[in-house]
């Protein structure tokens, strides 16, 4: 299934503020992504509606297992790609936010290959 950027983008938020708190909440993922709360509060009822999210006690917001499978894959691809983009001389801020932008298209062949390539040159 294909998702939207902003789809991989709203779970991905969820992710790294889960990685960072207890409770992620609207006002959390409206203040990590600058995003208006009714906005944000329009696409959690379509992430909700997808099954990607649900809501626990206090209107906390979870990724479901099918989100948090997408959301971990993403976070990876952006991680094996700074790395990679971080080897190649890029800053640190640069890295980052071009892997952010490509996680979201490449293949996970692409991936591998990528990650053979770097394994090669450092052996």
């Amino acid at each position: 299934m294909e998702l939207t950027n902003s789809e991989y983008l709203y779970l991905t938020a969820i992710l790294s503020l889960s990685k960072r708190m207890i409770l992620v909440k609207c006002t959390d993922i409206a203040k990590e992504l600058n995003y208006s709360m009714p906005s944000v509060l329009a696409f959690l009822k379509r992430l909700e509606e997808k099954e990607y999210i649900t809501y626990g006690e206090r209107k906390s917001i979870f990724l479901t297992p099918k989100g948090l499978d997408i959301a971990n894959d993403l976070y990876n691809k952006q991680i094996m790609l700074s790395e990679a983009f971080k080897k190649m001389g890029a800053s640190n801020d640069l890295a980052s936010s071009e892997a952010i932008k490509i996680s979201h298209f490449i293949s996970n062949e692409m991936l591998d290959i990528i990650k053979k390539f770097f394994t090669l040159i450092s052996d």
